[in-house]
């Protein structure tokens, strides 16, 4: 309480009572009926100073129960870790200029610290998140941004879940009507379910669902290389066949060229059997003469080939002709059967003439 207040409340200012320290009359000339008075007047001076000290502790003890320790860091002793040096009123003083002037963004942080508290069912309870969670919402409160019920429930059920030691705790919690779902039922919920979890696994919560999670672990990577090697088999079993049929597309590859290069040569070996000389005949008109220069080794005509692109030649004939097979844009009607017997619109005139 403020000085002004307390004043205003007793009447008369507040003086914290001290130790008077020992009783010692034997100077005073007194008699015993006044010593007896200044005794008794010396005892509840001394008692007044001991209660005045132990309220003190006593309120010290509360306030540091009830406030997270890392508010009150800049306060603690580095050395002894105590709190000996700060008074009720020097504590008060300053959680007021600090805890009591939160931001909006400063409670959402302590919101998110607690939201990703690392719960250990061996070394902590669920009354201290709890109780975290209470202090929050108090803070809330005090700079008018408070919490909704739901929504500190919410919050607990975050922690519980993350932990991932309460899942049966969660679902029997889910089960319960709606109307019993409430902050302190909630509490009480899964105080039962840590002691539960304890009396399962006396040798420890943590060690048990640890052996858990590395049974599973090693569960889970034996059907992952099991796998692994069924898909490298297969991929070895599929590039042995690719590596099949490119061979495969290899050898009818060669075969192809073989038999083109033999058609070549047998056309070849046909043209030059037909380039003999034939004897003229007498007697034939215009007509029958340019029959006989159709004919490939007619004395008249000495090209042996007749080319649809280039006529009559001595290098190929029209299966052959480089430029006819490969240029469709400008010999789109190219005839590789062509020949001197059967031009197919191909060109007549030739190294020889009309």
């Amino acid at each position: 309480m403020a000085t002004a207040d307390y004043l205003d409340l007793t009447g008369q200012a507040y003086i914290t009572p001290q130790h008077p320290g020992a009783f010692a009359p034997e100077g005073l000339r007194i008699t015993a009926v006044q010593q007896i008075t200044l005794h008794e007047a010396h005892k509840t001076q001394v008692e007044q100073a001991r209660r005045a000290r132990e309220l003190e502790n006593a309120l010290k003890r509360m306030i540091i129960e009830a406030v997270p320790s890392r508010y009150l860091s800049y306060l603690r002793d580095p050395t002894t870790g105590s709190y000996d040096g700060q008074s009720v009123r020097q504590i008060m003083a300053h959680l007021k200029g600090t805890v009591a002037t939160l931001t909006d963004d400063e409670l959402r942080d302590e919101h998110d610290r607690i939201a990703t508290m690392n719960f250990d069912p061996d070394g902590m309870e669920v009354s201290e998140v709890m109780a975290d969670i209470k202090f929050l919402a108090k803070l809330a409160e005090v700079i008018d941004n408070p919490f909704s019920d739901a929504q500190l429930m919410r919050l607990a059920l975050k922690v519980f879940t993350n932990c991932g030691y309460f899942t049966q705790g969660l679902r029997s919690w889910k089960a319960r009507p709606a109307e019993e779902r409430t902050f302190d039922h909630m509490h009480q919920h899964f105080v039962q379910e840590h002691i539960m979890l304890h009396e399962l696994h006396p040798q420890g919560i943590g060690a048990v669902v640890g052996h858990q999670a590395n049974v599973l672990k090693e569960c889970t990577d034996t059907m992952i290389n099991q796998q692994q090697q069924y898909f490298d088999a297969k991929t070895q079993e599929l590039e042995a066949k690719s590596q099949q049929l490119d061979a495969k597309s290899n050898q009818l590859t060669e075969l192809m060229l073989a038999l083109r290069q033999e058609v070549i040569a047998n056309a070849s070996s046909s043209s030059d059997n037909d380039d003999k000389p034939k004897r003229k005949k007498k007697g034939k008109g215009e007509q029958e003469k340019k029959q006989e220069y159709a004919q490939e080794g007619n004395e008249n005509n000495p090209n042996k080939y007749y080319c649809w692109v280039h006529g009559c030649n001595n290098t190929h004939p029209s299966y052959a002709c480089y430029k006819g097979l490969k240029d469709k844009e400008k010999y789109p009607n190219f005839r590789a059967d062509a020949t001197f017997d059967n031009r197919l619109g191909g060109k007549w005139k030739g190294s020889y003439g009309n």
